[in-house]
């Protein structure tokens, strides 16, 4: 019974926690996170200025991926140690 629990709330964890990880990213919740593009920028030249910036994964982002992933890699391995226990 309190392994049923365990594997009950780590499903329960790692759903909830893809599901705010889908709404964030539909939401954009991550856009804004350069806060450093409101100071001034005294050191680059026009034509630096004027040319725009490379599209790219968020360090946020990315390291809310690898997050998950461990996660999902310690459920993987519970459920496959418990498996082959019982």
């Amino acid at each position: 019974m309190a392994t049923q629990m365990l594997i009950l709330y780590l499903i329960g964890g790692v759903s909830f926690a893809m599901f705010v990880l889908i709404w964030a990213l539909k939401s954009r919740q991550f856009q804004e996170q350069d806060r450093a593009k409101w100071l001034p920028l005294r050191d680059l030249s026009q034509e630096e200025l004027d040319r725009p910036p490379a599209k790219r994964i968020t360090p946020s982002v990315a390291m809310i991926f690898v997050v998950l992933l461990a996660g999902l890699g310690v459920f993987a391995d519970l459920l496959i140690r418990l498996l082959t226990i019982g």
